[in-house]
C-alpha cells in the first residue's frame, strides 16, 4: 500500500502529538501544506507524498499500514469462510 492523502489524514488523526510544521520542514515541503490538506480536505500532491513517506517511516506509518492490511486480510478470510 502506498502513501495516500487518506492515509496521511488517518495517520495525523491517530498521532496528534506530531508537529505538522516540523514534518513539513523535515520533508522539505511547502509550509502550510499539511494543515491545509488536513483541515480543508485538499489533496496532497504526489511530490509531497513521496517526500513525506520517507519522513513518516520514522514515526510508524508503515506499521499502521501493516496493521490495516492484516485486518483486511482477516476480514476477507472470515468472509470467504462463511
Amino acid at each position: 500500500m502506498t502513501l495516500s492523502h487518506d492515509i496521511i489524514v488517518e495517520f495525523f488523526r491517530s498521532n496528534r502529538a506530531l508537529s505538522q510544521n516540523a514534518l513539513e520542514k523535515e520533508s522539505e515541503i511547502t509550509h502550510g501544506s499539511l494543515p491545509k490538506a488536513l483541515s480543508d480536505n485538499r489533496k496532497i500532491n504526489n511530490d509531497h507524498l513521496r517526500r513525506l513517506s520517507t519522513v513518516l517511516e520514522k514515526y510508524g506509518y508503515k506499521e499502521m499500514i501493516r496493521e490495516k492490511t492484516k485486518k483486511k486480510l482477516r476480514f476477507q478470510i472470515k468472509k470467504e469462510g462463511t
